[in-house]
């Protein structure tokens, strides 16, 4: 009766420390997937105001304007910061990962060779996403009648 015992704790001992590792796996799965959910929305919403920047800049280089003189973009890229309270800052570079415009008064403190310009600049996708740790990032790559 003794080993009947000792058999039987050990089989539910089993099984409880698979049904444990069961349930942290399936929480860890709806956390990773519950982060990418969030990401894809707070995305999405950024891709509303890159769309309504797109617009705006491509109204303006139809008329002719070089991007460098539309004096009044930078207005536009405060005040679509200023309608969603989640967004830190909205930066507009050239091909160069130089900065143009930006809804912050300091500039892109972001260096050449980091992986946000690269991925912003070199994106296969015209709409694209990085998500790290803390921030989100999402752009939209913009090109002129000459393709630049």
């Amino acid at each position: 009766m003794r080993v009947f015992l000792e058999v039987h704790l050990k089989l539910i001992a089993t099984i409880w420390a698979i049904l444990i590792s069961v349930l942290a796996l399936l929480l860890l799965m709806n956390t990773i997937k519950f982060s990418g959910l969030m990401s894809a929305v707070v995305s999405s919403k950024l891709e509303v105001v890159t769309a309504s920047i797109e617009r705006s800049v491509i109204k303006a280089e139809q008329l002719g304007l070089p991007l460098q003189e539309m004096n009044n973009l930078s207005d536009l890229l405060i005040r679509e910061k200023h309608r969603d309270p989640q967004i830190r800052a909205i930066h507009v570079v050239d091909r160069h990962g130089k900065p143009l415009f930006s809804s912050e008064s300091g500039t892109l403190s972001a260096t050449p060779d980091s992986p946000l310009i690269r991925r912003a600049l070199f994106s296969e996708e015209a709409a694209w996403r990085l998500d790290e740790e803390h921030a989100l990032y999402t752009g939209l790559q913009l090109f002129d009648a000459t393709g630049g």
